[in-house]
């Protein structure tokens, strides 16, 4: 025909009342899978309560200790006070003289040091001229006493000073070991030849001893 109908079927919509029926395994599939996922849940919980018991049933042990910081103690004493009173006084010194004066020295601390001594202040005086000195025509300022007074200063029989005492200044002693609880003895011995004349009659010879106690 001219017209030419076109045959042919025509597709069929489902309606929303249809339901098809779905296969029997289909649903169970899904239950299956959630019971799974809640073993595998239950299964992590287990370990996890298994492990947090065995790290908290373990044996354990503390300690606890204070601490406490306390500095040591330096301490120089000469002689039997502290601070020091000792000196060395001597009058009435001739020609031909000699003896010794000596004292204990000690680290009375908690700490070993080492001991310096040194000399300053020197004094030699005249301290007036006598008759005799007159005689042998003394007219210096100054006294002839500390150049013939000979000195040997000695700390446990090592030399600090050795010669007249108008030469004391030069001598000392440095970083001599005095460890803490040590007693050491200084000692001073002198002498006057007994050559010397009257020229030393009334002269005074004095100096000052400093003795310093570091940490070593």
């Amino acid at each position: 025909m001219s017209g030419g109908l076109k045959w042919g079927l025509a597709p069929v919509k489902a309606s929303s009342d249809d339901r098809s029926p779905k296969r029997g395994g289909e649903g169970r599939g899904d239950v299956g899978m959630d019971k799974k996922i809640l073993v595998s849940l239950l299964i992590v919980g287990l370990v996890g309560f298994a492990l947090g018991w065995g790290t908290y049933s373990q044996f354990s042990d503390t300690e606890t200790t204070t601490t406490v910081f306390t500095a040591g103690s330096l301490n120089l004493k000469v002689g039997d006070d502290d601070p020091v009173k000792w000196k060395i006084e001597l009058a009435d010194l001739l020609p031909g003289c000699s003896g010794s004066q000596s004292v204990i020295i000690n680290n009375t601390g908690t700490i070993n040091g080492k001991l310096s001594i040194s000399f300053s202040d020197l004094i030699d005086k005249e301290n007036g001229l006598t008759e005799p000195e007159l005689a042998l025509n003394d007219t210096e300022p100054d006294g002839e006493l500390a150049e013939n007074l000979y000195l040997n200063i000695t700390i446990d029989g090592t030399v600090v000073y050795q010669g007249y005492a108008s030469g004391i200044l030069s001598g000392s002693i440095t970083d001599y070991p005095l460890n803490a609880g040590v007693s050491k003895t200084f000692k001073v011995e002198y002498s006057i030849d007994e050559s010397v004349g009257n020229i030393i009659q009334s002269d005074v010879v004095g100096f000052t001893i400093t003795f310093v106690l570091r940490q070593a």
